[in-house]
């Protein structure tokens, strides 16, 4: 038998009955047949419990924008999409905003919406709190009695921004969302604790994938920074700890940035980045074609980037950065761990030395020999009158060594020094390293070389 349901008419019709009525909104059908029949609508599942159209029945089907949150105390567009779930055409309807269960904005909207259509609309802005919120958005219209579909929520978060320089080594407030898109792996914030990745660099925390277990397959989950403010950041420069064992060239993490509220991303460098230090292993991971970190770290090892090598990040008021973990459907390791991340910039004083030009990793022992290293100003102002201080294993310190000239901001400079040293048989440690007064930031003082003194004999 065939069961025919004229909406539009609003005719029902049952085995030649035919009833005329407008149908409340809501109706459930379960009618028993006055025979019946088999196959009856009483017996059909097909037509149990149906909820037929009315004419007034408005939503939102989807909230577009935001998608992850933004910058905390700022305000934000939103962008929803309604529907016409009725069988009328729609003219007018509210649209009401809550944060946190509290009504924000009431907007009235006017247009002309046909039955089973969507269309996008964009409301009123928000003000973004700090932290996780909830962000529901709802219609109201005279006679839509059905609300199962007028909502739409999302779980947002509002990101703090944070002034430079910057260090976290995720031991105090956490500024950190962490996001899992697919799979069943996630960033978690503790004491990793699990074979090769366990243990955090500097304790007790560290961000690590699944702190108790290896991984999981086929994966997708990102870790995201709270803001930075780059306006004026001289030199900025990234630097974080890592500790990874995840499936070569497929598993692993990619680190990138955003400069508009998260709308769209950039990967930071490519693989072996000259710009950086440790950066990325692998070409494309998940047989893709971005790059990232992947393999066994053998433990801790500090990944750094030269960040004014972006010319997109300078001066920027909101720059927000994600590590981005992915996994296939194979082979499963222990996991990765990120921490103590900061980004530094030029101070006004800072010089270092950053290379050996001379001696090489291998020279003639017994016969006098030069040093060469190179000279960097990563400060902000020109420097004069730099003193420069060696030493070869545990012997004696020597220098000071001053060089005199005029060295400018980010300029690198050859410097010989005046005084020749003897390399011994085998291998020895060469350090050589600055001292300048106003220079607080020791780090990129110093450069060390390991070399091997080898002995000529003369042949007869």
């Amino acid at each position: 038998m065939k069961q025919h349901l004229l909406f539009l008419a609003y005719v029902f019709l049952i085995s030649g009955l035919q009833v005329h009525a407008t149908l409340p909104k809501a109706i459930s059908c379960n009618y028993n047949h006055p025979h019946n029949l088999s196959g009856s609508i009483a017996t059909n599942p097909a037509f149990k419990n149906t909820i037929l159209p009315v004419p007034n029945d408005f939503g939102v089907a989807g909230i577009s924008t935001p998608t992850l949150g933004g910058q905390a105390g700022s305000y934000i567009a939103l962008v929803v999409t309604i529907k016409n779930y009725g069988t009328a055409v729609q003219n007018s309807a509210n649209i009401v905003t809550a944060v946190n269960g509290a009504i924000v904005n009431v907007y009235s909207w006017t247009g002309f919406l046909n039955p089973g259509i969507t269309t996008p609309v964009t409301l009123n802005t928000i003000l973004v709190p700090a932290g996780n919120f909830t962000l529901c958005v709802y219609t109201e219209l005279p006679g839509d009695t059905d609300h199962s579909n007028d909502t739409a929520c999302v779980n947002l978060y509002g990101f703090t921004t944070k002034q430079l320089p910057y260090s976290d080594n995720f031991e105090g407030p956490n500024d950190w969302l962490a996001k899992n898109y697919s799979g069943f792996s996630t960033w978690e914030r503790g004491t990793p604790n699990y074979g090769t990745t366990s243990g955090s660099y500097s304790p007790v925390n560290a961000w690590d994938i699944d702190l108790f277990s290896g991984y999981a397959s086929n994966s997708l989950c990102y870790l995201y920074s709270p803001y930075f403010d780059f306006t004026g950041a001289v030199f900025p420069k990234l630097n974080f700890w890592q500790n990874y064992a995840t499936q070569q060239n497929s598993d692993g993490v990619t680190l990138q940035y955003s400069i508009n509220n998260g709308l769209s991303w950039q990967t930071i460098g490519s693989a072996n980045d000259t710009n950086g230090l440790n950066w990325y292993n692998s070409a494309g991971l998940n047989g893709g074609g971005i790059p990232g970190w992947s393999g066994i770290s053998s433990g801790w090892i500090k990944s750094s980037y030269n960040l004014n090598q972006i010319p997109s990040i300078a001066n920027q008021p909101r720059v927000q950065f994600r590590y981005n973990f992915v996994s296939n459907g194979f082979t499963e390791y222990d996991g990765h761990s990120i921490d103590d991340f900061n980004i530094t910039i030029a101070d006004s004083i800072d010089v270092g030395l950053t290379v050996f030009i001379n001696p090489l990793s291998i020279s003639v022992a017994g016969v006098p020999d030069s040093v060469i290293v190179t000279l960097k100003n990563f400060g902000i102002l020109p420097q004069t009158n730099i003193d420069i201080y060696y030493q070869i294993g545990g012997n004696p310190v020597m220098g000071p060594y001053t060089w005199t000239g005029t060295i400018f901001s980010g300029q690198q400079i050859n410097v010989k020094l005046p005084i020749n040293f003897t390399p011994p048989v085998g291998y020895y440690n060469l350090c050589a390293w600055t001292v300048l007064a106003g220079d607080a930031i020791s780090e990129n003082d110093t450069t060390c070389l390991v070399s091997l003194g080898k002995a000529i004999f003369p042949i007869n």
